[in-house]
């Protein structure tokens, strides 16, 4: 066609149809686009998931130190208040052991309170029970004693329970 305003004519080719190739190429290229598209948003998901199950991961391991922390403690507090319980407890079997040694005098001066009675030895039977009413005072005194340990055998017990209490 010519140009009115007098210039040669150019051919731009906008007329002409597209050539196979040049319609695969297009096609290529948006597949690509399609496909880079799809593998970010799938990528950037993945990512997200990542992410939260790393923060749910530290969520709990900060929960199970926390606890390690409270039973850690606990052990020494435990530690630290035992020694209290097992010298209490010893004292108390200490006590008891004290407390059984007269009332085995006292059974054996009642004994021999009977079996001098039995023989009509009036002298001896009086000894035998001062003997005997003297392994009663003194058991009876103990018994006092051991009352006073298991209220702190008890006490100290009762501060352990408290020094794990979660």
């Amino acid at each position: 066609m010519a140009d009115p305003s007098g210039l040669p004519a150019v051919d731009t080719g906008l007329d002409a149809p597209p050539s196979r190739r040049n319609v695969a190429v297009v096609v290529g290229g948006v597949l690509l686009l399609v496909i880079g598209a799809v593998v970010l948003v799938l990528g950037t998901g993945a990512a997200s998931n990542a992410g939260d199950d790393l923060s749910h991961a530290r969520r709990k391991v900060d929960a199970q130190r926390a606890v390690t922390r409270r039973a850690q403690q606990c052990e020494s507090d435990l530690r630290a208040g035992l020694p209290q319980v097992v010298t209490a407890g010893s004292s108390l079997l200490n006590t008891a052991a004290q407390i059984t040694g007269q009332d085995q005098q006292e059974v054996q001066a009642t004994h021999d309170g009977q079996a001098a009675g039995a023989d009509n030895r009036l002298g001896d039977y009086n000894g035998t029970v001062d003997r005997a009413n003297a392994a009663v005072g003194a058991a009876n005194a103990l018994i006092g004693s051991v009352n006073q340990q298991v209220t702190t055998l008890d006490n100290d017990a009762r501060s352990l329970e408290t020094a794990c209490a979660i």
